[in-house]
């Protein structure tokens, strides 16, 4: 069923290693035209009619001397230098400077947009699955047992309707749970968005006053996540081989106490002193933390606090 519902695809990739400039720009525009040809011409060797198939077009633009390139959806020089610029500082954190720019390499997408197993421009047959009106309501097990719950169809929705949990939103190839207690919206960008409509602290909260496995579980993943994209954004701002390619950093969350939240997967070693690191920091300053406070350690006993301007 999952081969069936996959739209068929082609990409296709050429090194450029150009500056951008007119000249560059010229060279990646010819490489894009024969790449998008070779492109489409796979798609239609696959039976694929030509008017659904949609073409995308990228470059990848990095910093003269950088190894390091991002990806961007081709445009003229003024765009690309623009969207570099504010990709480069979303990324990275700071701003590229007027650093000459390399065009690294280009690359063409031929994309079949048509719906998967049927023919451009043809409709489901009267009577098919596509068109079967799905039932109202159907029965469904949640924590108290079994219930009926709504169901509604994907593409019934328009922007701003809302389907009040515990109910299913099908559409093809996914099925949507909304949970008792939810609501899910209908945005005009297409997305659902889930809102709680009862207390969370009612909800999550099971006897004693405990967090239930559920929110544990939740928040852990979302500490984990933090600690990983720490990681992340040290190693892409690193100037230091041993941060950049070694990989020779560790980061981590704690508490007020000092007590480990979640840690990375980087390097473990660090993981032992670095919640001493943790508690000395606190024992010489407490917890008075504002945003922006930053503290440089080279010893158990000795923290320097920076504060960015």
């Amino acid at each position: 069923m999952g081969i069936g519902l996959a739209q068929r695809r082609c990409i296709r990739r050429r090194s450029i290693e150009a500056p951008l400039d007119a000249q560059g720009l010229e060279v990646a525009r010819a490489a894009l035209d024969a790449l998008a040809d070779d492109a489409r011409g796979d798609l239609l060797r696959q039976d694929v009619a030509t008017d659904a198939i949609r073409e995308l077009r990228t470059v990848h633009v990095r910093l003269a001397g950088s190894d390091t390139s991002i990806e961007l959806d081709w445009a003229d020089e003024a765009t690309l230098r623009m969207a570099f610029r504010e990709a480069h500082e979303r990324l990275y954190g700071f701003a590229a400077g007027d650093r000459a720019l390399v065009i690294a390499s280009a690359g063409a997408e031929a994309v079949e947009h048509s719906a998967p197993g049927l023919p451009a421009g043809a409709t489901p047959s009267p009577g098919s699955a596509a068109q079967r009106e799905a039932p109202r309501a159907v029965s469904a097990w949640t924590g108290g047992g079994w219930c009926d719950v709504a169901l509604r169809d994907r593409e019934e929705l328009r922007t701003n309707d809302t389907v009040a949990g515990p109910a299913l939103i099908i559409e093809r190839g996914a099925t949507v749970w909304v949970e008792s207690g939810w609501t899910a919206v209908a945005g005009v960008d297409g997305l659902l968005r889930m809102r709680r409509t009862e207390d969370i602290r009612a909800a999550t909260t099971a006897a004693g006053g405990a967090p239930d496995s559920t929110t544990l579980e939740i928040f852990n993943g979302l500490f984990m996540h933090v600690a990983e994209q720490m990681g992340v954004v040290l190693r892409q701002t690193a100037s230091s081989v041993n941060i950049k390619e070694r990989l020779d950093y560790s980061c981590a969350l704690f508490d007020g106490a000092a007590n480990l939240v979640a840690n990375a997967p980087h390097m473990p070693v660090h993981l032992g002193s670095m919640g001493a690191s943790v508690a000395a920091v606190i024992a010489a300053h407490g917890n008075d933390l504002r945003p922006g406070d930053a503290f440089l350690l080279n010893s158990r006993t000795t923290a320097a606090r920076t504060c960015r301007t």
